[in-house]
């Protein structure tokens, strides 16, 4: 099952930080490697 999830930010160092935040990061931790390729993007918009 493959599934897009876009989310809007006020800037682009606003996703940067919220990707990079520890609460963010120890979510990861949390879900594991459990054999689910994560795709990760964080893309400038106009």
């Amino acid at each position: 099952m493959q599934r897009t999830v876009l989310i809007q930010f006020e800037s682009l160092q606003a996703a940067l930080d919220a990707y990079d935040s520890p609460a963010y990061q120890a979510a990861m931790h949390e879900l594991g490697d459990n054999a689910v390729v994560r795709d990760i993007r964080i893309i400038e918009g106009v």
